[in-house]
């Protein structure tokens, strides 16, 4: 949490789901989650699928994505489900547009 200079107060500010302005602004500040995210607008998708949509963007290990998309996950921007057909864990966006109000410095979903 960053101070707030004028009243020397800190906050913690939320988005509907419990994402915090900081936390989603270092989510957002890395490419690869922003990739990461770009590709899960197409469809749902499983990590190993996502790891191939990335093509020469992915990083070394698979295992990068999975840690990625479980940090998204947990700050409630993903979220994960079995797919009985293809029998995989699948991974799709909780929200598609997030609005910054800087009056009130808080963070919605549209």
């Amino acid at each position: 949490m960053s101070p707030v200079k004028a009243t020397k107060r800190y906050y913690t500010l939320y988005i509907s789901m419990n994402v915090e302005i900081d936390a989603f602004a270092r989510i957002l500040k890395s490419k690869r989650n922003q990739r990461i995210l770009q590709v899960l607008t197409a469809r749902d998708m499983s990590a190993t699928e996502i790891f191939g949509e990335l093509g020469p963007h992915a990083p070394v290990y698979r295992q990068s994505v999975h840690k990625a998309l479980e940090l998204m996950k947990s700050k409630g921007l993903l979220s994960k489900y079995y797919d009985d057909k293809d029998k995989c864990i699948r991974y799709k966006l909780s929200v598609e547009k997030v609005i910054i109000d800087l009056r009130n410095m808080t963070l919605s979903t549209g």
